[in-house]
């Protein structure tokens, strides 16, 4: 009896040891498959350190496409008033010129108009998230998770690199992956 419960023990100590989780499995098939033939190489590819898998929900979906939209938005409106600007001085210096041109004038003032236009356009566009309405805030769309893994390049050489991988919300699957630079 005691045979069995040793080797019970034994058996169950080297199923547990030998598997990876299927975010590792992931991470690493991912890492070893060309990306334009498919192909899957064996580039001994071992995981040094794993981070905190974090769950990404629509609610951090929603804010991550807000944040972002502002940060356009206010650029696009920064060019415009800058070309707004611009083209205000260029007609003041039309206005002002020994040798005024009417119709150059009335470029300046079109041009004017036009971006006084995309300025408020702009300051009254909201980013579009309706194929987030129907959805729990709570759903997980995805998975983040970074890394510290070492594998071969296809030339044999060694390298060790750290990155953030975006995956499934089931983690079987890489979605993308993004170099940190330490």
């Amino acid at each position: 009896m005691k045979r069995l419960i040793y080797l019970f023990t034994i058996l169950l100590c080297v199923a547990c040891s030998t598997g990876s989780s299927p975010l590792e499995k992931a991470i690493s098939d991912y890492k070893q498959t060309d990306p334009k033939t498919g192909k899957l190489y064996e580039l001994h590819f071992k995981m040094i350190e794993i981070g905190e898998v974090k769950k990404i929900t629509v609610a951090d979906s929603i804010k991550i496409m807000e944040e972002s939209f502002r940060a356009e938005n206010s650029k696009r409106i920064e060019n415009y008033k800058e070309q707004l600007s611009t083209a205000q001085k260029n007609l003041e210096r039309e206005k002002s010129g020994r040798f005024s041109s009417a119709t150059m004038i009335d470029v300046h003032e079109k041009n004017i108009k036009e971006y006084e236009a995309k300025i408020a356009e702009a300051e009254n566009v909201k980013p579009d998230l309706s194929k987030y309405s129907s959805r729990n805030p709570e759903e997980i769309l995805a998975q983040a998770i970074i890394c510290t893994y070492s594998m071969d390049d296809l030339s044999g050489r060694n390298f060790t690199e750290k990155s953030e991988f975006i995956l499934s919300p089931d983690g079987s699957s890489v979605y993308e992956a993004r170099r940190i630079k330490e």
